[in-house]
């Protein structure tokens, strides 16, 4: 069977979103990641005897802001999540002057 293109304009997706999108299309499917200056895309090739899903357009189009949401709280929380790491190892360090 030919593979299915589904194509997003690469200024609302970064390659990493659409990457992680795709890949939970690889029970059903071979994935191929298309880049161009202006869109990012994925050719789903189904596996021997496996139908690609009649919704998957839809399900991509869901699951690529929901990525984005994702990778959006990732970025926003990684200062966040150094300070608690640093306050942590502060917590464990050990006065030696007082042994």
């Amino acid at each position: 069977m030919q593979g299915f293109k589904i194509t997003l304009e690469r200024r609302l997706f970064s390659d990493e979103v659409v990457a992680r999108a795709a890949h939970r299309c690889t029970h059903f499917s071979g994935i191929e990641l298309l880049s161009s200056d202006i869109e990012i895309g994925i050719v789903l090739t189904p596996h021997d005897g496996v139908q690609i899903p009649a919704d998957v357009k839809s399900r991509f189009l869901n699951d690529g802001p929901n990525e984005r949401l994702r990778e959006s709280g990732r970025i926003e929380t990684t200062d966040i999540h150094r300070e608690l790491i640093y306050d942590l190892i502060a917590d464990l360090s050990v006065d030696t002057s007082v042994l």
